[in-house]
């Protein structure tokens, strides 16, 4: 993409929207990690390998939520400036 486009994306998108996006780009990445992390664990023949890929997924989620929780005003803000800064440039 070039930069008109970045910028129409920027000025044409919600802070919902880019919650929405950081979320399933979250999602996806802690997935990739639980599955690693669950062919690390039958690598070492540890017992119960599906619970604890399980417990490591529901602890990112956790995580993730009370994190959000505590700096959602920063994290809001943050995303604020970055959509005024792009209308800014016209």
């Amino acid at each position: 993409m070039n930069r008109e486009k970045w910028d129409l994306y920027f000025k044409t998108s919600s802070v919902n929207k880019f919650l929405s996006v950081g979320f399933i780009l979250y999602i996806a990445s802690l997935s990739l990690f639980t599955a690693a992390g669950h062919i690390i664990f039958k690598t070492l023949r540890l017992d119960s390998t599906g619970t604890l890929t399980a417990i490591l997924f529901v602890v990112g989620i956790i995580y993730f939520i009370l994190k959000y929780i505590r700096q959602r005003r920063i994290i809001i803000d943050k995303l604020l400036k970055i959509t005024q800064r792009e209308q800014q440039y016209d």
